[in-house]
């Protein structure tokens, strides 16, 4: 850490007995996001690293502690579909992380914020897609046309599909 704030290296750094290698480290400051979420079915996502207390997470149960006891359900897509359950024993869920690199789908028993903090994600940082359907985050801090957010893909795009204020 640099100042109390997660340090990163922009190139991976090797450390070698006796070998002095000069590393330049940069501090990501804590960023704060609330994402409003209706009673019934959300599709989310975050364009930060989560952190509790400086530590980062990625179990559901630390990532959603904000609104523990407001959900019934996590689904998420990940070379097949996953799905986590707060009221199911561990064994029985397979959605053991969230990641800002995919959506989800959150089913809400009462209209709550989702309150995260974390290092914020660079916003052209890229995100691996598999052959068929992905369920992608959306990183930027504003509107992008679809358009021009999807042009690197080219001619591999096939479908894309929003869910916005309860519609497809």
């Amino acid at each position: 850490t640099v100042a109390g704030h997660p340090a990163q290296t922009s190139v991976p750094v090797a450390w070698y007995d006796r070998h002095r290698i000069p590393v330049e480290l940069s501090a990501a400051s804590q960023q704060h996001r609330d994402i409003p979420l209706q009673q019934g079915w959300n599709l989310f996502s975050f364009n930060l690293d989560p952190m509790v207390e400086g530590a980062p997470v990625s179990g559901p149960q630390d990532v959603l502690s904000s609104i523990e006891g407001y959900y019934s359900a996590v689904l998420g897509y990940d070379q097949g579909a996953r799905s986590y359950y707060p009221d199911l024993p561990d064994y029985m869920n397979d959605l053991d992380a969230l990641s800002h690199e995919f959506g989800y789908w959150i089913r809400m028993t009462q209209a709550r914020t989702l309150s995260l903090e974390g290092s914020l994600v660079p916003t052209d940082q890229p995100l691996s897609l598999d052959a068929g359907w992905n369920l992608v985050s959306y990183l930027p801090e504003s509107d992008i046309a679809v358009a021009d957010a999807l042009t690197s893909l080219g001619s591999n795009l096939q479908a894309v599909l929003a869910f916005h204020d309860g519609s497809a």
